[in-house]
């Protein structure tokens, strides 16, 4: 609901409810900019030499702008551990999420533009911008440091419950 509105009657057990809302507090609204993209990499290993790789991703680029389809190229060809199995798809990525090298490319692509080729210290990489968004994550943030708060509570007590089950395991033979 937004400040001033006021609520379809709800039933529950004590009957009836009509809900105002006077105002908000707590969580404030912290946008981002938020990117969709798609991701390829293909690295040298013991069988593909810092040069095969660099034609690999070249013949791939071209196959792209030429109306392959990334989805089925990146499940086939890339090197990307995350991302391949999901066609390149990176998700919703916030600003500078990515390291720089791969960030500023990333930003100055248009919506359904491919990337050129980019080299990393990893290997080479191609980038696709699939959509663009400004989404309030002032939520996200807020769960986030909840469940950090929660498993920081949790851990004292979890580590004691396995130090002592250990110990009552141990057998220990003093002679």
């Amino acid at each position: 609901m937004k400040v001033g509105e006021v609520s379809v009657p709800i039933r529950n057990s004590s009957g009836f409810h009509v809900i105002t809302l006077i105002n908000k507090r707590g969580v404030s609204i912290q946008t981002s900019a938020q990117t969709k993209a798609n991701h390829l990499l293909i690295l040298p290993n013991e069988i593909r030499s810092p040069s095969e790789a660099k034609a690999l991703i070249n013949e791939l680029h071209q196959r792209l702008v030429d109306g392959g389809d990334f989805y089925d190229l990146a499940r086939t060809f890339s090197d990307d551990e995350n991302s391949a199995p999901s066609g390149g798809d990176l998700g919703w990525l916030n600003a500078n999420q990515l390291p720089a090298i791969l960030q500023t490319p990333l930003d100055l692509l248009a919506l359904e533009q491919l990337s050129e080729p980019i080299q990393s210290k990893n290997g080479w990489h191609l980038l696709q911008v699939v959509e663009r968004r400004t989404q309030d994550v002032g939520q996200a943030n807020l769960r986030f440091k909840a469940k950090q708060a929660i498993n920081q509570s949790k851990f004292p007590n979890e580590l004691e419950n396995w130090l002592r089950e250990i110990r009552n395991q141990a057998y220990i033979e003093i002679r």
